[in-house]
C-alpha cells in the first residue's frame, strides 16, 4: 500500500526561539505515516532557497519519496509564530512559491498510482477528488475546525476518511459525522485535544482516550500524527477502536518533541 500527501508544505519559524523546522499537513502525515512502516510520497512545492533545500532533505532523511516536490524560483512558504505555554501562536505567513501552486499532468498521473491520498482545503486539489476515486484512490482528508466552510458540502462526499478537529464530544458534532458517513464517508474521526477522540463508521461511534504524557514539548503536528497513526492502523487492517489507540500513541510521542514528527 503506497501514500502520497498533497499540499501545503512550509517553514515554521519561531523568531523568538531561533528556530524553524519544515512541516505542513501533508509533509507531517507522511513522515509519521512512514514511522509505521507506509512508504509515503509527498507533492508539494518549495523554493529554490535554503528553506527548500531543508523540506527536502528532511523528507528525504525520512525516507519520503519526493520526486514530486518541485523546486521553484522564489522562496518557500513561511509561518512565522510564537511559542506560548507549549502550543503556537500564529503571528504572519508568506504564501512564497505556494501562492500559485498547482499540479502539473504528471503530478496527477504520480498520484493515482497511489491507494490513498492524504490532502486537506490547503491541497488545492479537492476538485479533482472525484477524479482521484475513479481511479481507484482512498481520500483521507483532513478538514481540520473548518468544519463550517463553504465547501465543506461539496467536498465530503468525494471522501473516504475524514478528520474533524473540535472542542468536545456533543451532539453538534455527532450529528456532523453522522451526515458525513451518509454521504459516503467510511470512517470519520473527530479529536479534542485533551478529550482524546471520537470515530463513527455509519453503525457505531468508538470513544478513543489519549496517552498522558510527563512532558509536553509542543503540540504542533499533534493531530496530523494522530491522523497518520490512525490512517496507518486503517491500511494495516486493525479494528476502529485499535486506530483511535495507534493514533493516541504517535500524537502522545510527537508532542514530547518541538519538531511535528
Amino acid at each position: 500500500m503506497k501514500v502520497v500527501a498533497v499540499g501545503y508544505s512550509c517553514m515554521d519559524v519561531y523568531d523568538n526561539l531561533d528556530k524553524s523546522y519544515p512541516t505542513g499537513n501533508g509533509v507531517d502525515f507522511a513522515i509519521n505515516i512512514k514511522k509505521r512502516g507506509i512508504p509515503a510520497a509527498v507533492v508539494s512545492a518549495v523554493g529554490n532557497d535554503a528553506y527548500g533545500e531543508q523540506v527536502a532533505e528532511r523528507l528525504q532523511i525520512s525516507g519520503i519519496e519526493t520526486t514530486h516536490l518541485r523546486v521553484e524560483k522564489g522562496s518557500t512558504a513561511q509561518i512565522h509564530m510564537q511559542l506560548m505555554d507549549n502550543d503556537r501562536v500564529h503571528r504572519n505567513s508568506i504564501d512564497g512559491v505556494m501562492a500559485n501552486y498547482y499540479l502539473t499532468e504528471d503530478d496527477f498521473d504520480f498520484i493515482k498510482q497511489h491507494d490513498y491520498i492524504h490532502t486537506d482545503y490547503f491541497g488545492r486539489i479537492y476538485g479533482l477528488l472525484a477524479q482521484f476515486r475513479q481511479a481507484g484512490c482512498k481520500i483521507a482528508f483532513d478538514f481540520s475546525t473548518f468544519l463550517e466552510d463553504k465547501d465543506f458540502e461539496l467536498i465530503i462526499p468525494n471522501v473516504d476518511y475524514a478528520l474533524f478537529s473540535y472542542s468536545q464530544r456533543d451532539s453538534w458534532i455527532e450529528d456532523k459525522m453522522k451526515r458525513a458517513c451518509d454521504q459516503g464517508v467510511r470512517i470519520v474521526v473527530a479529536t479534542f485535544g485533551e478529550f482524546g477522540s471520537l470515530a463513527y463508521d455509519g453503525k457505531l461511534f468508538y470513544e478513543g482516550k489519549i496517552i498522558k504524557v510527563e512532558n509536553i514539548v509542543n503540540t504542533v503536528g499533534a493531530g496530523d500524527s494522530f491522523f497518520a497513526g490512525f490512517m496507518a492502523g486503517v491500511i494495516k487492517g486493525f479494528p476502529v477502536q485499535e486506530c483511535l489507540q495507534e493514533g493516541a500513541k504517535l500524537s502522545a510521542e510527537v508532542i514530547q518533541k518541538f519538531e511535528p514528527y
